[in-house]
């Protein structure tokens, strides 16, 4: 199951990848710039803490998603780590600044960056495991 979900990984080409980030960066941008009304009409489950867990989750697709788009260029992994961390910071930013009812706050931040790195490290495990069968 595992080598097949690497299989199809390895497979899909950065192009693909690249739509698929492009198109995950503007979902986050919209998440994170709606306004807490409209955030709480959504009436997610409330589960103490779940807003970090998919802060994690999101930002870790993020930057597994533009670690595909550029596999095959000789794009350094810190430029994707600055702009992913970069463009996590702005939307909490923005969240403060544009009177949307929402808030910056530390704790999404480091939610955001935690997914970042694990989202790294898993597309950098998936081709090193791919290299070594």
């Amino acid at each position: 199951m595992i080598a097949a979900l690497i299989n199809y990984i390895e497979g899909v080409s950065p192009a693909l990848f690249k739509r698929f980030a492009i198109i995950w960066t503007f979902v986050i941008s919209v998440l994170s710039l709606m306004p807490s009304r409209d955030i709480n009409s959504l009436k997610l489950v409330q589960i103490e803490g779940l807003d970090k867990i998919l802060h994690f989750v999101c930002y870790m697709v993020l930057s597994f998603l533009w670690m595909g788009a550029f596999k095959n260029r000789q794009v350094s992994t810190k430029y994707i780590i600055f702009f992913t961390l970069t463009f996590g910071g702005l939307m909490e930013i923005f969240q403060f600044y544009l009177l949307l009812g929402r808030s910056l706050e530390l704790g999404d931040m480091l939610a955001n960056s935690l997914g970042i790195f694990l989202g790294i490290i898993l597309f950098n495990k998936f081709i090193n495991l791919r290299s070594h069968v």
